[in-house]
């Protein structure tokens, strides 16, 4: 986000150098240190959580082959209700024996409404996440597939554990509420530089 808010001055250097991409090159970057924002630093929290995530769904597979039976509030059982090996995926749901899934809809419908939760907070975060200004043809695209990550996250989520449902919703809150602080709480708020004009060619 506080990229964000210097994509004007950005804009402009591209307008006012054309095609000198050196210059605009070196200017963006000036611009970047001058207000102390790193274009890169909003990768590191995700790629962090990367061996997280992967250790967290080994765990509840492992633990969902011993028998594990540990239930979290609504949640029966964080290792639920995937089955692994030739019935993983979402044998549990699909498809209904007389209208109901294979585990029935009283077991089914708390697992059935935490990939529904993961997709609602992911939208709410991707709404606030959206940025003011009117977006570079080049982001057009990249936007548009954004869209459908809530849904493409939801659907993984039917496929995996619950306890990895819980887990992408807690953080989806979680990064909400951080989101919420920088764009309306003032955390993303850079000091930005003065632009530097344009050399004047003399006569």
């Amino acid at each position: 986000m506080s990229t964000q808010n210097l994509s004007p001055m950005i804009k402009a250097i591209k307008a006012r150098y054309g095609d000198d991409k050196e210059r605009i090159q070196a200017e963006t970057s000036r611009v970047y240190n001058e207000a102390g924002v790193n274009p890169l630093a909003g990768c590191f929290p995700t790629l962090v959580q990367l061996p997280v995530f992967w250790g967290l769904y080994r765990a509840l597979q492992n633990a969902s082959a011993d028998d594990f039976n540990e239930p979290f509030y609504m949640i029966p059982n964080l290792s639920g209700p995937v089955e692994f090996g030739s019935k993983a995926g979402t044998s549990w749901l699909f498809p209904f024996v007389d209208g109901a899934p294979p585990i029935g809809w009283e077991l089914a419908t708390p697992y059935v409404a935490l990939p529904i939760a993961v997709v609602v907070s992911q939208f709410i975060s991707a709404e606030i996440l959206k940025p003011d200004t009117e977006p570079e043809e080049s982001q057009k695209n990249t936007l548009i597939a954004l869209k459908f990550l809530p849904l493409m996250v939801g659907w993984f989520a039917l496929n995996v554990p619950a306890g990895l449902g819980l887990y992408w919703l807690a953080n989806s809150v979680l990064t909400t509420a951080t989101q919420c602080y920088l764009r309306f709480g003032g955390g993303a708020t850079p000091i930005v530089p003065k632009p530097v004009e344009k050399p004047k060619v003399s006569g």
